[in-house]
């Protein structure tokens, strides 16, 4: 506990500075964030006995993040590329049926996990109010993650995926989600968010709901490959994917609900 007070005592700040100060100072945070991610990525498939194409996928993470720098313009056309140029090597290089299709997968799945949600995370902060529905997301998400631990560790008695994550509880996911919803009537209060209040909370339970399905994920690619952390690079906390998988999926929810909401 005191290595994940610490780590949070240094990364936390760092994270909401980047936030806070712009895209250009954001950017060299989510470059590290995706690359570091994305090889995480490749070593837990690589304990699987399946072996992503590693430039290939360095390459396409580096592309979504660029791109969503510059504001998107080619989204279409990297999403295209990492969908179609894996099937290339299934072909070229002819294997079982069944590692065909988990080789190729793999292969699409790994940018598009880490790559474009942090490239979606910056053309969001580059929007007028960018910086207010970032820190909203990382806001819910936190609130959640911590909700759930401490509700689920006083109230938990009903598991909520027994063969992913032994720990977690229906009640620990309800309660989290409650906090969330608390957390944001609070914010609106002492803060001029964009949307109001009815929409602030479909917001935050939607957010809410996709940052532990992303939480949910992420154990899962852990307990496929047999391993408790992604990796040990942040001292008490594991991993880069172990404190991203709530964030990549919560801020593809937050980006296309700001667009849809203008």
């Amino acid at each position: 506990m005191v290595l994940r007070l610490l780590s949070a005592g240094v990364g936390l700040p760092l994270i909401l500075a980047s936030v806070w100060m712009g895209t250009f100072w954001l950017l060299l945070l989510v470059n590290v964030v995706a690359l570091v991610g994305y090889r995480e990525f490749y070593h837990l498939a690589e304990r699987t006995g399946v072996k992503p194409l590693p430039l290939w996928g360095f390459v396409m993470t580096q592309a979504f993040v660029t791109d969503g720098y510059f504001s998107g313009d080619h989204l279409e056309w990297i999403l295209s590329a990492v969908v179609f140029v894996p099937a290339l090597r299934i072909i070229l290089r002819p294997t079982s049926r069944s590692q065909a299709i988990v080789w190729w997968g793999v292969d699409l799945v790994g940018p598009l996990y880490v790559g474009f949600p942090m490239g979606l995370a910056l053309m969001l902060r580059a929007t007028e109010q960018g910086r207010e529905w970032l820190l909203f997301t990382l806001m819910i998400v936190f609130i959640t993650d911590t909700g759930a631990f401490l509700i689920g560790r006083v109230f938990g008695r009903h598991r909520l995926a027994p063969r992913i994550s032994p720990r977690k509880t229906w009640e620990g996911a309800i309660g989290g989600f409650l906090c969330a919803l608390w957390a944001t009537v609070i914010f609106i209060q002492f803060y001029s968010f964009p949307v109001g209040m009815w929409r602030s909370l479909l917001l935050s339970g939607s957010i809410s709901v996709a940052g532990q399905i992303g939480d949910l994920t992420e154990s899962m690619l852990k307990r496929t490959a047999k391993v408790k952390e992604s990796s040990r690079m942040i001292p008490g906390h594991g991993g880069v994917l172990d404190r991203i998988d709530s964030v990549v999926f919560a801020i593809v929810v937050m980006y296309y609900a700001a667009r849809w909401m203008g």
